[in-house]
C-alpha cells in the first residue's frame, strides 16, 4: 500500500515546526504519529521515501536539540514500521547514547551499522570515545583506540584529543603525554585546543613550568593561545600557589590583544580570596567593572562563599547587597552558600531572617534551604525550634516536601539532647512517609539508644538495620563499641571488635582507643593494656590519642614508671608527643612534687616547638609553691608574661594562693611581671589588684579575685 502524500507532508509539517520552535509538543506529537503509517518494503514511491526522510530529519533534531529520550523513541518507532535509519541518521543516534551514558546502546549502534554494510570511520569511532571517556572509563576508551589501530582505521587529531582529555581528568597525565608524543610522531597536528588540554592537565598536577613551556613551543608551531587557554593557564598557576604568575600571564594576554572574560577574572578572584587577598580581589572587581566586563553570578557566589569559608561573614553579606544593587540576580547557589555562611558563624537568626527575605522577595525556598537552618539550630541544642521549623516547612505558606536528611539532622539533634523517645517516633513518621531510613539514621539512633542504656532495644533496631539490608560499618560499630564502653558493657564490646572481623571489617584505631579510654576513666588499666596488646598484635599501629590515653590512665592510678614506659615507647614509634601528652606527665609530676622531672618535661616540650599553656603552667606553680621556691615561680611567672599567656580566673586563683604563700617580701612584689587581661588584651592585668590580697589571709585573697 502506498502512503499517501498528505500523511508524510503532515510528518513533515510537524518535524518543520519543531525545529523551527523547538516546542516539545510538536516534538512528541511528530514522534508519535510515526507508528501511524506503514511504507510497502518495496519500492515505496516518493510518498514513503519523504516519510522515511522525515523520519531520519527528525532523530537528527531531537538529538540536535538534547531531547535524547524522545530521539529513542523516535528510532524505535522506526523500527516498529520497518523504516531503517540511514548512515546520516545513525551517527546523531549514537551520539545521543554517549550523551546519556548509555554506552551499551552505543556500540548496539555500532554493530548495526557493521551489519548494514557501512564504512566505520573515525568519526563513529570518536563518538564512542567520547561517550567512554565522559563515564570515566578511560580504560575501555584507550582498548577501543588500540582496536581502530588493528582495524586500520587512521586516527585523527579528535581522537587524540579525546583521549588526552580523559587521561587528565583522570589525572594520569603521564599517559596523556605519552599519547601526546603518539600524536606528534604521526602528524596529527595538534590544535589549540589539543595544547588546552595537556596544558590543562600539567596545571592540575601542579607542573606549571612544563605547561608554561608547552605555552612557548606551541607558540613556535605558529599557533596562537586563546582566551580559553590562558584562562587555563592562569588557573593553574593560581592553584599551584602562585598568583603573582597568575598577573604575569594576564598582563601577557592582554599585551597580546586577549582580552580577559568574566571567567579569567573569576579565576584570579577566587584564588585571591582563597589565600585572604581580599583587597586585591576587591581590585580585581573593580577592575572588571572598569573594563565594562560584568561580573556574573559564578563571580559573585564564588566570592561570597570563600568570604563565608574564612568566617568573614559580615563581608559576604556587603558584597551580597553590592550583587543585587549592580543588578545581578542571585540564584539558589548563592543564597544557599550564604545561609551555610551565617548558620556556621553561629548567626542561626539571622539565618532565619534571610530565610524569610527569601520568600519575601518572592523565592520559594526547597529544602536545602531548610536542611542548612534545621541541622544549624540542632547543632546549637535549639531543637524545638528545628522542629518547629520543620513543621512550619511540612505545612506552612510552601510546602516543602522534607527528605532523609531533613529527618537526620532532626534525629541526630533529638538524640544529642537523649529524646530518643521523639527520636524514634520522627523515625516512625519518616517510614509513614514512603521513606527509607539510611545507615546514618540507624546509627544515629542505635547511638541514641545505648546512651540510654536502653540496650535490647538498640540491639532490635541493628536487626531491623540488617534485616533492610543495610550492612553495620565502621562508623556503627564505632558507635555501639563507644556506646558499650561507657556503660561499662567491656565484654559486649571487646566481642563487637571480634564481630567485626567476622563480618569482614577491620577494627581501626579508633574502635580501639574507645574501649581503652572508659577502660582508663575506671582506673581498670590491667584490661586496657590486655586490648592495648591485642591491638598491636593485629597489627594495628597505636597514635598519639591511644598513648595519651594509656599515660593518662598509669598517671591516674599513681604507676609512673608504666608512664615513662609508654612514653619511650611511644618516641620509638616515632610519634611526637602533643601539648596534652606533656600536659598530662607534667601535671603527675608536678602533684608528686618531682619537680626536676616536670621542669625537664616543660624544656623538653618547649624545644620540640609546643607552647605550654596554663592547664602546664598551673601544676607547676602549684608545684613549686608547694615546696616552698618561690623564685622558680616568679621565673615561670615572667615566662608566662613573655609568651602573652591569658589568665583565667582558675589561674589567677593559683596566682594569688602561691604569692600568699611566699609572704610579704616587697623584693618579690618589685619582681613580679604584668599579664594581659583574659577579656581583651588591649587592658594590662598587674599584679596591684593582687598586692591588697597579701595582707589578707589566702582564703580573704581568693574570693577577691575571684
Amino acid at each position: 500500500m502506498r502512503i499517501p502524500s498528505n500523511s508524510s507532508r503532515s510528518l513533515t509539517s510537524l518535524i518543520q515546526s519543531f525545529i523551527q520552535t523547538r516546542n516539545p509538543e510538536f516534538a512528541v506529537r511528530a514522534v508519535d504519529s510515526i507508528t501511524h503509517y506503514r511504507p510497502p518494503p518495496h519500492d515505496p514511491g516518493d510518498g514513503a521515501r519523504e516519510f522515511i526522510w522525515a523520519c531520519n530529519s527528525l532523530i537528527s533534531a531531537l538529538v540536535r536539540s538534547k531531547n535524547h529520550n524522545l530521539a529513542v523513541s523516535a528510532y524505535k518507532n522506526m523500527t516498529l514500521v520497518e523504516v531503517r535509519p540511514d548512515y546520516s541518521t545513525l551517527i546523531p543516534l549514537m551520539a545521543c547514547f554517549c550523551d546519556a551514558r548509555k554506552i551499551g546502546f552505543a556500540f548496539g549502534v555500532l554493530s548495526l551499522v557493521l551489519k548494514r554494510g557501512f564504512v566505520v570511520n573515525a568519526l563513529f569511532l570518536n563518538l564512542l570515545l567520547k561517550g567512554l571517556v565522559r563515564a570515566r572509563d578511560v580504560d575501555g576508551a584507550i582498548e577501543l583506540f588500540r582496536g581502530m589501530e588493528k582495524d586500520q582505521i587512521l586516527p585523527d587529531t579528535v581522537t587524540y584529543n579525546t583521549l588526552i582529555d580523559g587521561f587528565c581528568k583522570a589525572e594520569r597525565v603521564e599517559e596523556a603525554l605519552l599519547l601526546w608524543g603518539e600524536m606528534r610522531e604521526r602528524e596529527c597536528r595538534p590544535s589549540v585546543v589539543s595544547y588546552s588540554l595537556v596544558i590543562g592537565g600539567l596545571c592540575k598536577v601542579n607542573r606549571v613550568d612544563e605547561a608554561m613551556r608547552l605555552l612557548e613551543e606551541m607558540r613556535l608551531e605558529g599557533l596562537e593561545a586563546d582566551v580559553v587557554l590562558y584562562t587555563t593557564l592562569l588557573k593553574g598557576v593560581c592553584e599551584s600557589g602562585s598568583i603573582d604568575r597568575g598577573f604575569e600571564v594576564l598582563g601577557e594576554m592582554e599585551s597580546r590583544g586577549i582580552p580577559p572574560n568574566v571567567i579569567t577574572y573569576t579565576c584570579l578572584i577566587q584564588s585571591l580570596c582563597k589565600v585572604g587577598q581580599w583587597g586585591k580581589a576587591r581590585e580585581v572587581l573593580d577592575t572588571m567593572a572598569q573594563r565594562g566586563i560584568r561580573p556574573d553570578v559564578v563571580t559573585y557566589t564564588g566570592l561570597i562563599d570563600n568570604f563565608c569559608k574564612n568566617g568573614k561573614v559580615k563581608q559576604a553579606m556587603e558584597l551580597f547587597s553590592w550583587m543585587e544593587e549592580n543588578g545581578e540576580r542571585p540564584n539558589d547557589v548563592t543564597y544557599a552558600v550564604l545561609m551555610d555562611g551565617l548558620c556556621k558563624d553561629g548567626l542561626v537568626r539571622e539565618a532565619s531572617l534571610f530565610l524569610e527575605k527569601m520568600v519575601s522577595r518572592g523565592v520559594t525556598p526547597d529544602v536545602m534551604f531548610y536542611n542548612i537552618l534545621i541541622k544549624a539550630l540542632c547543632s546549637t541544642g535549639e531543637v524545638d525550634e528545628a522542629m518547629e521549623l520543620f513543621r512550619t516547612m511540612k505545612g506552612g505558606k510552601f510546602v516543602v516536601e522534607s527528605d532523609v536528611w531533613t529527618y537526620s539532622a532532626l534525629i541526630d539533634g533529638l538524640c544529642k539532647i537523649r529524646c530518643v523517645d521523639d527520636a524514634l517516633e520522627l523515625y516512625e513518621e519518616m517510614v509513614s512517609e514512603g521513606k527509607t531510613g539510611n545507615l546514618v539514621i540507624y546509627n544515629l539512633l542505635i547511638g541514641g539508644l545505648l546512651k540510654n542504656s536502653e540496650i535490647d532495644h538498640g540491639m532490635e533496631l541493628k536487626k531491623e538495620m540488617i534485616d533492610r539490608g543495610f550492612k553495620p560499618d565502621h562508623v556503627t560499630y564505632m558507635i555501639m563499641i563507644d556506646g558499650f564502653s561507657k556503660i561499662q558493657m567491656f565484654d559486649r564490646a571487646e566481642g563487637l571488635l571480634r564481630e567485626m572481623r567476622t563480618n569482614g571489617l577491620v577494627p581501626a584505631v579508633g574502635h580501639y582507643n574507645a574501649l581503652m579510654t572508659a577502660l582508663c576513666d575506671k582506673h581498670n588499666m590491667d584490661h586496657a593494656m590486655r586490648i592495648f596488646q591485642k591491638m598491636k598484635n593485629e597489627g594495628c599501629e597505636p597514635t598519639v590519642i591511644t598513648y595519651n590515653t594509656l599515660i593518662d590512665g598509669t598517671c591516674k592510678t599513681g604507676n609512673l614508671r608504666a608512664a615513662k614506659e609508654l612514653l619511650m615507647e611511644m618516641l620509638g614509634k616515632g610519634l611526637a608527643p602533643d601539648d596534652i601528652t606533656y600536659a598530662t606527665l607534667i601535671n603527675k609530676f608536678s602533684k608528686l612534687g618531682e619537680m626536676e622531672e616536670a621542669q625537664r618535661l616543660l624544656e623538653k616540650m618547649i624545644v620540640s616547638g609546643l607552647s605550654p599553656d596554663v592547664m602546664v603552667y598551673d601544676p607547676l606553680l602549684k608545684g613549686y609553691s608547694a615546696l616552698g621556691d618561690t623564685g622558680k615561680v616568679i621565673d615561670l611567672l615572667h615566662r608566662m608574661a613573655a609568651k602573652n599567656i591569658v589568665l583565667d580566673m582558675n589561674m589567677k586563683s593559683t596566682i594569688i594562693n602561691c604569692l600568699c604563700a611566699a609572704g610579704k617580701d616587697s623584693k618579690i612584689l618589685d619582681s613580679l611581671p604584668n599579664f594581659l587581661s583574659e577579656t581583651t588584651k588591649e587592658v594590662d592585668f598587674s599584679f596591684t589588684e593582687l598586692l591588697k590580697g597579701l595582707n589578707k589571709s589566702p582564703l580573704e585573697a581568693q574570693v577577691e579575685a575571684t
